[in-house]
């Protein structure tokens, strides 16, 4: 069992990081979300979307997720470069707690928050969150860190947002999951996102290495 769950480990692995490199971002409008007002310390005050994002990565459409709300949000297409979340936020404090915590969020809402038809408060409450992780974790404090109306970053808006909110940083409890299952699409100007990594073909078939093969073979007469 432990030798299985190794190889699987370092399958994905080497399926990320073929990821890596930059892409075409374009920018395809909102996608589910709420208003909100944010202060976001060095960064923006003000009211702003909080929400999914649509974007077409390569062509291929996907519902994204601000990760840095202190830069402005890019129009048309640029070059990004995907890349693993610790690596997009790797000049703030603890990285890797911090991607670890917004890989644990989102595995505990699930895909849902990556389609179009996710629910609105949700998608809101997620990237509020999302924000103040980024802003104000610290992992030796854990869920005290977080408090909407004091840090680095402060919000407000309709309750219904901010009651989830608090509740889905509340629910969080560290356990250090692995990010490799998000992408990070970086800008050195714009505000970076996060969605779900989606295997290209060949990393696909990297990881089916090794697996059992399924399937009927035809008997020799």
């Amino acid at each position: 069992m432990f030798k299985h769950t190794t190889f699987a480990i370092v399958v994905f692995a080497a399926a990320g990081s073929a990821f890596a490199g930059p892409v075409l971002f374009d920018f395809e409008g909102v996608g589910q979300g709420r208003g909100v007002y944010i202060e976001s310390d060095g960064g923006h005050v003000g009211n702003v979307f909080a929400g999914s994002v649509k974007h077409k990565v390569d062509g291929d459409l996907l519902y994204t997720y601000c990760i840095n709300p202190d830069q402005g949000a890019q129009t048309g297409v640029r070059t990004f470069e995907r890349t693993q979340i610790a690596n997009a936020i790797s000049q703030r404090p603890y990285a890797q707690e911090k991607a670890a915590a917004i890989a644990e969020l989102a595995d505990a809402y699930g895909a849902t928050l990556f389609a179009s038809n996710a629910s609105q408060d949700m998608a809101a409450a997620f990237q509020v969150s999302v924000w103040e992780i980024l802003k104000d974790f610290d992992p030796n404090a854990g869920n005290a860190s977080f408090d909407f109306t004091s840090g680095s970053f402060r919000a407000s808006g309709n309750s219904t947002i901010f009651t989830q909110a608090t509740s889905m940083l509340s629910a969080l409890n560290f356990n250090r999951v692995d990010s490799l299952g998000y992408i990070a699409y970086a800008h050195d100007s714009y505000q970076d996102f996060m969605g779900q990594s989606v295997p290209a073909p060949g990393a696909l078939a990297l990881s089916m290495v090794g697996l059992p093969l399924c399937g009927s073979r035809r008997r020799r007469a």
